[in-house]
C-alpha cells in the first residue's frame, strides 16, 4: 500500500455539462478514496498565476496525470479545433514533449475513457499503453493509482516431483490456436499493418494516422535466386522483377526481405503475417505464423530457442509438435538489428534455426521469411535463402502514389482539387516548373508513352529524331536527373515520401524552410525509434546528447567531402565512436539517421548529413572561424560540398544578415545567393562598391575566374552600374560610344582601306539592353522595325540570362531590327557595323593580330572554354583594342552588316537569306577564330549561343 496519497491531475474537454459532472464525479471518488485529484473545477476563479501556468504546475506535480478522452478532446489535443479547447491544447504539447523527451517510457500519463468511449479516441502517443473505461475498470484504475496489486502471489512452495510422461504428444486444440491467432491480428501492429499495408514503415504521422489499401502503390521488387558467396562470379544469379510481395512470397517461401531504412521490410513482414492469420483461423491445417523481432533479442544469456518460445505465447509448449507437423512459419525480423557485441554468438543460432532440416533431410521450415537492412547483408549475416530486394521507388511510382493518397483524401473536394495537389507537390520534388515543361514538350512531340524514359540519364536512344534531341538534352531535367540532393532521390525512400505527403496534405504546401523539413524528420524519426524501444530493455540514449553528438559527427564527415556532386562522406566506425557511443550509434542507424555497417558510419542521406552540420555553423563562427577556411581565397568560386549545408544554415539565424556578411568575406556568390533566397539583398550592401571595382580590377582579381563570378553576383544583385551596359532615365540602351577617326588602316591581309569617323558601342548590346527592345510597347513586336526582314515568331532567350552579359541567341534580322528601333528612338543612324569598320576598331590602323596586340593572350578574352559560358561584359580590361573597345575577341561572335560573299558591296539586300559575316570568336572557340583578320559565314536567320552584336552611328550623330 502506498502510504503518502497519490496526487492525480485530470485532463479533460469541456465537451458538455454532463461531461463536466462525469469528471466532476471521478475527481471526487477518487477524493473520498484517499487519491488527491485535481480538476480546474475545484478553482474557484481565475488562478492567481494563470491558466497556462496552473496547468503546467499541477501536470509537473502530479504523480498520475489522467486524459478523459473523447473524440472533442481529441480534437483539442492535436489542435484541430479551432472554436476553443486552447487548454487541452496546451496540455497536449506538454504531455506530448514530456513523453518525447523520456522516449515514451510512460508510467504518469493514463488515458481513460467515458462509458460510450472508444479506442480511437485516443491520441496516437498513447495509443501504445493501457486505457480504462471508467464503467467497467474503475478497481483496476484505482489498483493502479494507488499501488495495490490485481492479485496477490501466494508463497513459494516446494517443488513437486512428476512422473515422466509415456503418452504421446499431442497439437493444441484449435481454441487454442483459435486465441493465439485472434491475439496476433489484434496486436495493435498488426492491424496497422493489416489496415495500411504498403512499402512505408514507422508508426507515427503527423497528420493521416493510416494508409488506406486504395493508396497502396505496387512495389518494385527484384527477386535473386540463392547462390552462395564463394560462387564463381561470373555466373550471376537468376533473377526477376517482382511488383507483388504476398504473389512472391507464396511462390518462393523461403526468402530474405532486404531493403534500405524505411522502404517498409518490417510493415511487410506484419501483413504477411495478418494474411496468414487469417488463412489458418480459416483453414486450422494452414501454418501458424510467429513473429520474431530479432531486435528485441537484447538478453546476451538467452538462447534464441528461449525467445522464439516467447513470442508464441500459449502455444509455446507446443512447439515441438508443431514443428514436426510442418505448422510453423517464422517470420524473423530486423537480422541487421542484432547487438554487434552478442553477434559472434547469436549470429550461429540464426542460422542453425533458419537451416533446421527433418529426419528426411528436408527444410524443417517450408516457409520462413528473414528481413535485414540491404546494406549489411554480407559476411555473417548472410543466409542460405533467395532474395527479395525492395527497390527505391522510382519517380512514376512516386507519381502513381501521390495520386492515390490524394484522391484517397479528397473527402468533399472535387477529384480535380485532388489531382491538382498531387501533381504540384510531385513537380516541387522533382524539380519545379522547368522540369515539368520539358515533360510537356515531350508530350506535345508525341513522346508521351516515354514517361518512364523521363526520368532517365543515360545516352540518347538511336531512334529519336535529331530535331528532338534538345528535348533529351534539357538542361533542367539533366542537372535534375544528376542531382543528388534532389527531393525527389529523398522521396524514393517510401518512409520519407509519406512524411513529405503528410506534411503537405496539411499544410497545401512544403514547409518553407528546409530547416522545418528536416527537422521533423528528424523528430519523426527519433520519436519512432523510441516508441518502438518503450517498454523493453533496449537502450535509448539521451535526445539532446544525441542531437549534439549528431552535429559533431556530421561537421567531422563534410569536413572530408571534396565535390559537390558526393558530399557524403563514410567514417571509419572506430573514430566515429570517438565521436558517439556504440550504442548511440546503433540507436541512429535504428532510426534511419545513420547507415552503420561493421566498419564504416554514414548519413544516410546527404541532406540529413547537411542538415545537421548547418547547425555547427553558429558556433563556430562565434569561435572565429572564417568562411575562407570552408572556401580557400585562390578558389572559393568552386563548389565543394560547403555549399548546401552553409545555405541550410543561414536559415538557423536569428540575424541572417550577420552570417550572409560572414560569409560573403570568404563566398560572395554563395551569400548572394542565399541573400536572394531569403529576400534580403541589402545585407550584403556593404560589398557592393568593393564588388563593383573587382570585376575590371585586373592587378588585385588577376584569376578571370574570379572577377566572373563577381559580376555574375552584381548581375543577380542589379548592382553592376557601369556606364554603357545597361539602360539610361527613359528606358533605352546606355550605349558608350567611342569615335574611330578618319583614316587609313590595314584590311584583312594587309589591303589599306580608308574609312571616314564613326561611333562604335565600347561593348557588345547586353542582356538588358536587348530585352528593352523586347518588351517595349514599340519594340519586338512593332511591324515598322521589320520591313524588308524575316522575322522570327517569337525572341529567344539568351541561354546566359544575366544582365551584364551580352546578348546571344539573336539572329542577324533582329540585330539589325534592333538597329532600327533605337535609331528611331534616339534620332541617331544606328546600324551594324561593316567588317571593315569591325576590324578598324579592333585592329587599330597598324592592323595587328588581335585587340591587344600580335601576340594570342588565353588571359586576355573569354575564350577556348575556360570559362564554359559568356562573362559579363568589359571584364578583360587587357583585351581591349586601341581604341579601348571591350570583348572584340572572345565572348560572342559580333555580327556584321556585310554578306559574305561580297564584302565590300555598299548596298546590302537585307531580303535575302545569303550567308553574313561574323567577327571575333567566342568563349568556346581558339586562338584562331579570335584572330581579328577571321571571317565567320553564318545564314542570317541563325541563332546560337555564340552569336551576339555590337552597333554604330555616323560620327556626327
Amino acid at each position: 500500500m502506498m502510504h503518502k496519497p497519490p496526487r492525480v491531475f485530470i485532463s479533460y474537454s469541456h465537451d458538455s455539462e454532463a461531461h463536466r459532472e462525469l469528471v466532476l464525479g471521478l475527481a471526487n471518488r477518487l477524493r473520498n478514496g484517499g487519491v488527491e485529484s485535481w480538476i480546474d473545477q475545484y478553482i474557484p476563479s481565475f488562478p492567481v498565476q494563470g491558466w497556462l501556468r496552473w496547468m503546467k504546475s499541477e501536470i509537473e506535480q502530479a504523480d498520475f496525470v489522467l486524459l478523459v478522452c473523447t473524440p472533442r478532446y481529441l480534437q483539442r489535443f492535436n489542435g484541430e479545433d479551432t472554436e476553443g479547447g486552447r487548454g487541452v491544447n496546451f496540455e497536449g504539447v506538454i504531455i506530448s514533449q514530456t513523453l518525447y523527451n523520456h522516449y515514451y517510457r510512460n508510467t504518469k500519463f493514463i488515458p481513460v475513457l467515458p462509458p460510450q468511449g472508444c479506442f480511437e479516441h485516443l491520441p496516437l502517443e498513447l495509443q501504445a499503453y493501457s486505457a480504462y473505461k471508467l464503467d467497467t475498470d474503475y478497481q483496476d484504475l484505482y489498483r493502479l493509482l494507488t499501488g495495490q496489486p490485481k492479485v496477490t502471489p501466494p508463497p513459494v512452495g516446494q517443488v513437486v516431483q512428476l512422473p515422466e510422461k509415456t503418452h504421446p504428444p499431442f497439437l493444441p486444440s484449435l481454441s487454442i490456436e483459435s486465441a493465439y491467432l485472434q491475439s496476433l491480428l489484434q496486436q495493435s501492429q498488426l492491424r496497422f499493418a493489416d489496415k495500411t499495408y504498403t512499402t512505408l514503415s514507422g508508426q507515427f504521422q503527423p497528420d493521416r494516422s493510416l494508409i488506406p489499401p486504395e493508396c497502396l502503390m505496387s512495389a518494385n521488387l527484384l527477386f535473386e535466386a540463392y547462390r552462395p558467396s564463394h560462387a564463381v562470379r561470373d555466373c550471376p544469379s537468376p533473377s526477376e522483377q517482382q511488383d507483388n510481395l504476398l504473389a512472391a512470397f507464396a511462390k518462393y517461401q523461403r526468402l530474405v526481405l532486404l531493403g534500405e531504412p524505411g522502404t517498409g521490410k518490417t510493415f511487410s513482414l506484419w501483413r504477411i503475417a495478418a494474411e496468414q492469420a487469417r488463412k489458418t483461423l480459416a483453414n486450422p491445417a494452414e501454418p501458424l505464423p510467429v513473429i520474431i523481432p530479432l531486435n528485441r533479442w537484447t538478453d546476451a544469456e538467452q538462447s534464441l530457442a528461449s525467445f522464439v518460445l516467447e513470442q508464441m505465447g500459449s502455444l509455446a509448449s507446443h512447439f515441438t509438435q508443431l514443428c514436426q507437423a510442418g505448422r510453423v512459419l517464422p517470420l524473423l525480423d530486423a537480422l541487421n538489428e542484432l547487438p554487434f557485441d552478442q553477434r559472434a554468438h547469436k549470429l550461429p543460432q540464426v542460422r542453425a534455426f533458419v537451416n533446421q532440416v527433418t529426419h528426411l533431410n528436408q527444410p524443417a521450415f517450408k516457409r520462413l521469411l528473414l528481413t535485414c537492412r540491404q546494406r549489411d547483408y554480407v559476411d555473417a549475416l548472410e543466409q542460405d535463402l533467395d532474395r527479395l530486394t525492395i527497390e527505391p521507388l522510382d519517380p512514376p511510382r512516386i507519381w502513381q502514389f501521390l495520386q492515390n493518397y490524394f484522391h484517397y483524401f479528397a473527402e468533399q473536394q472535387p477529384q480535380r482539387v485532388a489531382a491538382k495537389l498531387a501533381e504540384r507537390l510531385f513537380w516541387q520534388l522533382a524539380g519545379g516548373e522547368k522540369v515539368q515543361a520539358c515533360w510537356q514538350d515531350w508530350q506535345q512531340q508525341g513522346k508521351t508513352d516515354q514517361w518512364q524514359v523521363f526520368w532517365q540519364l543515360r545516352k540518347i536512344p538511336d531512334d529519336w529524331p535529331d530535331e528532338l534531341k534538345y528535348s533529351w538534352n534539357n538542361y533542367a531535367r539533366q542537372v535534375q536527373l544528376a542531382d543528388p540532393r534532389s527531393l525527389l532521390k529523398l522521396a524514393a525512400n517510401p518512409y520519407l515520401l509519406f512524411l513529405i505527403t503528410t506534411l503537405y496534405a496539411r499544410y497545401q504546401e512544403l514547409p518553407q524552410s528546409r530547416i522545418e523539413l528536416f527537422g521533423r524528420f528528424v523528430e519523426v524519426l527519433l520519436k519512432r525509434e523510441s516508441a518502438e524501444k518503450a517498454g523493453s530493455r533496449a537502450y535509448v540514449p539521451e535526445r539532446m546528447a544525441l542531437l549534439t553528438a549528431l552535429k559533431q559527427l556530421a561537421w567531422q564527415l563534410q569536413s572530408r567531402s571534396g565535390t559537390t556532386q558526393e558530399a557524403r562522406t563514410v567514417l571509419a566506425r572506430d573514430e566515429a565512436v570517438q565521436t558517439i557511443p556504440a550504442a548511440d550509434l546503433e540507436f541512429a542507424a535504428a532510426a534511419s539517421l545513420l547507415e552503420l555497417t561493421r566498419d564504416s558510419v554514414r548519413f544516410s542521406h546527404q541532406l540529413l548529413q547537411e542538415f545537421f552540420t548547418a547547425q555547427g555553423f553558429k558556433d563556430r563562427r562565434e569561435q572565429g572561424f572564417t568562411a575562407a577556411e570552408l572556401w580557400p581565397p585562390d578558389q572559393w568560386w568552386q563548389p565543394n560540398g560547403w555549399e548546401e549545408a552553409a545555405k541550410l544554415a543561414a536559415e538557423y539565424e536569428a540575424e541572417p544578415s550577420l552570417f550572409l556578411q560572414w560569409l560573403a568575406v570568404g563566398n560572395p556568390k554563395l551569400a548572394a545567393e542565399i541573400a536572394l533566397e531569403q529576400q534580403i539583398p541589402e545585407a550584403l550592401l556593404p560589398f557592393r562598391e568593393q564588388w563593383q571595382a573587382a570585376i575590371t580590377d585586373v592587378i588585385n582579381y588577376p584569376n578571370p575566374k574570379e572577377r566572373h563570378t563577381i559580376s555574375t553576383v552584381l548581375a543577380w544583385l542589379d548592382w553592376d552600374k557601369r556606364f554603357g551596359i545597361g539602360l539610361d532615365a527613359q528606358g533605352l540602351p546606355e550605349i558608350d560610344w567611342l569615335e574611330i577617326p578618319t583614316g587609313e588602316f590595314i584590311y584583312q591581309d594587309g589591303e589599306r582601306l580608308s574609312l571616314p569617323s564613326f561611333k562604335i558601342s565600347r561593348y557588345p548590346i547586353t542582356n538588358a539592353q536587348f530585352q528593352a527592345f523586347v518588351q517595349a510597347a514599340e519594340g519586338y513586336a512593332d511591324p515598322r522595325w521589320w520591313q524588308g526582314l524575316n522575322q522570327p515568331k517569337t525572341a529567344q532567350q539568351s541561354r546566359w540570362q544575366e544582365s551584364n552579359r551580352p546578348v546571344e541567341r539573336v539572329d542577324w534580322y533582329e540585330a539589325l531590327a534592333f538597329c532600327r528601333w533605337l535609331s528611331a528612338k534616339t534620332g541617331l543612324t544606328i546600324s551594324l557595323p561593316t567588317e571593315q569598320q569591325w576590324e578598324k576598331a579592333a585592329r587599330g590602323n597598324d592592323g595587328q593580330n588581335y585587340p591587344w596586340g600580335n601576340e594570342y593572350n588565353a588571359t586576355f578574352c573569354n575564350a577556348e572554354n575556360m570559362l564554359g559560358e559568356t562573362c559579363a561584359v568589359g571584364i578583360y580590361l587587357l583585351g581591349q583594342s586601341p581604341y579601348k573597345v571591350m570583348d572584340m575577341a572572345g565572348n560572342v561572335w559580333d555580327w556584321c552588316l556585310n554578306t559574305y560573299n561580297r564584302p565590300k558591296q555598299a548596298l546590302i539586300d537585307i531580303s535575302d537569306n545569303e550567308p553574313r559575316v561574323n567577327h571575333g570568336g567566342s568563349w568556346l572557340n581558339d586562338e584562331r577564330f579570335l584572330c581579328s583578320v577571321t571571317r565567320g559565314k553564318v545564314v542570317p536567320d541563325k541563332r546560337g549561343n555564340l552569336l551576339g552584336f555590337r552597333i554604330v552611328s555616323n560620327a556626327n550623330n
